[in-house]
């Protein structure tokens, strides 16, 4: 995916500056649009336009600073990074070795805590000792979402701020491989046919 970014955009970035102004009462001059702009210049339009309308919509009478500003468009430019990294992934050949690996080093790692909280060993017996063939083990083809389609978006700042690291209502956005998840993909034509099965026999869809 390539960017558009914000130093080659300048009418753009005025635009999203004089909304984000007009919104929170505030007054422009051409020294505060070129600090602002400085301080966004390097990132992509696409994220400062986004980070703009997010703060538009938050419930302040103040124009936010530029570093307000330049925080929460950087941490979306990283959420489309990410989005655009996840896409042109090829999945794993390995998704089932992958989660043993993955899985018997975070056993190990619960059980090293474990046994340091008790001050003793946990005994072989346990079924946390039990072997590895042993284990049943779920497989997906993304390990971000377990092909749900959607993961949890990280809390702004705004709503830290509101009701703490822990609190508030947990939000999901759209996993990077929602478009291309064969699982997910499965499961919408296999959707689709029954749909088209149900109408056919003369029901409601």
């Amino acid at each position: 995916m390539t960017y558009n970014y914000c130093e080659d955009n300048p009418q753009e970035f005025l635009a999203a500056f004089n909304s984000l102004a007009s919104s929170k009462n505030a007054s422009v001059d051409t020294i505060k649009t070129e600090v602002y702009f400085k301080a966004l210049h390097g990132l992509p339009i696409q994220a400062v336009r986004q980070a703009a309308d997010d703060l538009i919509r938050e419930p302040s009478p103040y124009l936010p600073d530029a570093g307000t500003w330049y925080d929460r468009a950087d941490r979306i430019a990283c959420q489309m990074y990410d989005v655009s990294a996840q896409k042109s992934l090829p999945p794993s050949k390995s998704i089932q070795r992958d989660e043993r690996a993955y899985l018997i080093t975070a056993r190990e790692e619960f059980l090293q805590k474990l046994e340091a909280f008790l001050g003793r060993p946990v005994s072989e017996k346990s079924a946390w000792r039990k072997p590895v063939d042993d284990i049943v083990l779920p497989t997906y083809a993304c390990l971000s979402c377990h092909d749900t389609g959607w993961v949890q978006q990280e809390k702004d700042m705004q709503e830290m701020k509101l009701y703490g690291p822990s609190g508030g209502q947990p939000t999901v956005k759209k996993c990077g491989c929602s478009t291309t998840n064969v699982v997910i993909k499965a499961r919408f034509a296999a959707h689709d046919a029954r749909k088209r099965e149900t109408v056919k026999r003369g029901g409601r869809a």
